[in-house]
């Protein structure tokens, strides 16, 4: 796995491109499929991903479960914010915001890579971001590695 520390500079970037261009905090989910799309661009142009994740086709495509340690030390640190919000129906839905400004040390080259998949998905809802992520994983069982 990639340095922690460069793994939390990653999502932290994430989370602020992402307000940045959809105006509006990130959901868990679509974070998780960012990362995806981010290591899957990097194995592309850097024949090598950029997290050091290990994904796994799961519900709603990628998934990995190392992400949440980082998340709770940049929410420990105040470096983004959390908002849970409950549904009628139960499902539980967190967004994540930038809380406080963090140095990082990027690289130009895959700092490019960010920001390009950020762009071209910060938009789109989450249904439209997990079409691409399903067409690029194929037909993998739940639980299989895919990258």
């Amino acid at each position: 796995m990639l340095n922690r520390s460069i793994l939390k500079e990653l999502v932290w970037v994430i989370v602020k491109l992402h307000e940045k261009y959809a105006g509006r905090g990130l959901g868990r989910t679509k974070l998780m499929k960012l990362l995806f799309l981010i290591d899957l661009e990097a194995k592309r142009r850097l024949s090598r991903t950029v997290t050091g994740l290990e994904w796994f086709r799961w519900f709603y495509g990628p998934f990995t479960t190392e992400i949440y340690p980082v998340l709770e030390e940049l929410l420990d640190a105040g470096f983004i914010d959390l908002d849970v919000y409950v549904h009628d129906d139960l499902r539980t839905e967190y967004t994540y915001k930038v809380a406080k400004d963090m140095k990082t040390n990027i690289p130009k080259e895959v700092m490019k890579i960010v920001k390009d998949v950020v762009k071209k998905y910060a938009k789109k809802p989450l249904y439209k971001v997990l079409q691409d992520v399903y067409k690029e994983i194929g037909d993998k069982d739940l639980g299989e590695a895919i990258l």
